[in-house]
């Protein structure tokens, strides 16, 4: 580490333990600062040629804020300051490298920082309001770098104006602060630390700040999330993707996906396009910007959720107990949604927070493209149902390629259309393979369901009439005929509930059931139809299942095999074709 003598101005190393020292926090004025360079140069012998150089150094107003950090260090009893400019090589990329990725805890270090506001120009002089708005005009409050350099000191004052007039400690004006940054009180005042806000929060601090380069967005961050990574300037904001993934490595809170198309901001980031809601129907995981978390400075975890997630190259896999919700959102035509739930609005525990998925694949999700956050507070018209499940994906594929594995694990399989509500499905197996959302059985393989000996199966409630009560019936399906469609054995639980329990244990729920395993268990699967009969005081009732290879709207246009059913009834003994019900012979689920 580099420091300033504040009694010579010369430049010392220190390979360990530095001496006590001051930090500067400023901003940059381009053609004005004194680099490392410049201060080889003054302390260089003199000869005509350096002494006019010198000079041209000496006049810059970065040389002057050197001088008075240094004045200002010695009148606190110090030795040495440190200056961003001056104190780093920065045509040494391995030298920069180190020093942003150390940049925090220098800060952190120091007795005490100095930040100098030189465009503070006082309005009203006294109201606690009035200074959030002058301090609002101020470039320092804008800037990427000095987010840390605001979090990180132990002490720190502020000073204004050409002449550093004092303005007051970062304590004695917190509330001034937190109105133009939105950063917690308690954290300025040092009662909190800055490793126990949430992502989703520490994210919305950078949102409204800005950098001169792209990749110091997410470069100015690392130290606010405990980081270490190296620089790469020109990948541009895959700068901010990498920071991302590194902090989902040593923090398990989901916050960090708790972001959403923000709205816009009159100080936006120069980086960042104009938002709008996307047309696209899948997002990813990760934020494009910091930008994205504008809206999410209130949201922190469950901190008795402590899930376990990593970046792979499939993408975001999540493990232990996920909470993984069904959500139905009433607005929509396809009401059923999947929700990860990622916490819940501060001081409002009962109102969680999270973001929609759409199942892509057996295991595989996509951020939903089309819907924002969800929140679900009581009372709200959103009813949930909690999804068990072991581990599951969030896919960072780009939306083209999740577009495509949507669409292959969807062709040719089983669509169960929805219901006038006279045939209810109670349970589906099996469920890793059940999409609520699209109704429809995912293609285990996307190339060819014969290479599965694998049994489907609906468990239904059907009301067989206005007077009749509900039957529950089972309907198997079997694949494994693949070019002529799926085959359809039906039964009541009631009349055969040996195998109903065997196709719907709990085993089969989460894996799946072999055709092999099942006929050696039940030999006489085989032997049912697609039809069930069913008498009662009434009738006597004909139940068909069958499926249809259909395009269904609201899903890609792909081929499946749409499942129907109808019934033919005989009232009072007496078979009566005009007895059949009177709405369309053929129902949908």
């Amino acid at each position: 580490m580099r420091l300033i003598n504040t009694t010579s101005h010369e430049l010392e190393t220190f390979f360990s333990s530095p001496p006590s020292y001051a930090i500067l926090s400023h901003t940059w004025v381009d053609g004005q600062e004194v680099t490392y360079q410049d201060m080889l140069l003054l302390s260089s012998p003199s000869s005509s040629n350096q002494k006019t150089a010198t000079e041209h150094v000496s006049s810059r107003s970065g040389y002057k804020k050197i001088i008075k950090t240094c004045d200002l260090a010695k009148s606190r009893g110090l030795t040495y300051a440190w200056v961003d400019t001056c104190c780093i090589d920065k045509t040494s990329s391995a030298e920069l490298t180190e020093s942003i990725n150390s940049m925090f805890a220098w800060y952190r270090g120091a007795n005490v920082c100095i930040a100098f506001l030189p465009d503070y120009v006082p309005v009203c002089l006294g109201k606690e309001s009035s200074i959030a708005e002058d301090f609002r005009r101020c470039k320092w409050f804008s800037r990427g770098w000095t987010l840390q350099e605001l979090l990180a000191p132990r002490d720190m004052d502020f000073y204004a104006g050409e002449e550093w007039n004092m303005l007051g400690s970062r304590s004695e004006l917190a509330r001034a602060i937190s109105g133009v940054t939105r950063i917690p009180v308690d954290l300025l005042l040092g009662r909190w630390t800055v490793d126990k806000c949430s992502v989703a929060m520490r994210m919305s601090w950078a949102s409204s700040r800005q950098t001169t380069r792209l990749e110091d967005w997410a470069y100015s961050l690392l130290g606010i999330f405990g980081v270490n990574m190296p620089l790469i300037y020109g990948e541009g904001m895959q700068a901010f993707r990498r920071l991302q993934e590194e902090i989902t490595r040593r923090n398990n809170d989901l916050t960090i996906f708790a972001w959403d198309h923000p709205h816009p901001h009159p100080h936006q980031n120069q980086h960042q396009s104009p938002p709008s809601r996307k047309d696209s129907e899948f997002k990813d995981v990760f934020a494009p910007t910091p930008y994205f978390f504008s809206q999410s400075g209130k949201i922190v975890p469950f901190y008795d959720v402590d899930e376990e997630f990593v970046v792979t190259n499939k993408g975001v896999r999540m493990s232990g107990v996920a909470p993984l919700r069904l959500v139905r959102v009433r607005k929509l035509d396809y009401p059923e949604r999947y929700a990860l739930v990622l916490g819940h609005r501060l001081v409002q525990e009962s109102n969680m927070t999270g973001i929609f998925l759409r199942k892509i694949a057996p295991g595989l999700y996509a951020r939903d493209g089309g819907l924002g956050p969800f929140g679900l507070a009581p009372g709200n018209e959103t009813q949930l149902a909690m999804i068990e499940t072991q581990g599951f994906y969030m896919t960072a594929h780009p939306a083209e390629k999740v577009r495509h594995l949507s669409t292959s694990h969807r062709k040719g399989a089983l669509h169960v259309p929805r219901s006038d509500g006279r045939c209810k499905i109670v349970d589906v197996v099996p469920e890793k393979l059940w999409d609520a959302t699209d109704r429809v059985f995912l293609r285990p393989n996307p190339y060819a369901w014969s290479r599965y000996d694998m049994v489907l199966a609906l468990m239904l409630d059907v009301k067989l009439d206005n007077q009749a009560e509900r039957v529950r019936m089972v309907v198997i399906l079997d694949y494994r005929q693949a070019e002529e469609g799926p085959c359809c054995h039906a039964l009541t639980a009631k009349e055969h509930p040996q195998e109903e329990a065997i196709v719907h244990q709990q085993t089969n729920k989460d894996g799946w059931l072999s055709w092999r395993d099942l006929l050696v268990r039940s030999p006489g699967i085989k032997n049912f139809t697609s039809e069930v009969r069913v008498n009662n005081s009434i009738g006597t009732y004909v139940v068909k299942f069958s499926t249809t290879k259909k395009i269904v709207d609201g899903m890609p246009s792909v081929e499946v095999y749409s499942f129907q059913w109808d019934i033919d009834a005989t009232y009072l003994g007496t078979w009566r074709t005009e007895g059949r019900l009177d709405t369309p012979p053929t129902f949908a689920l």
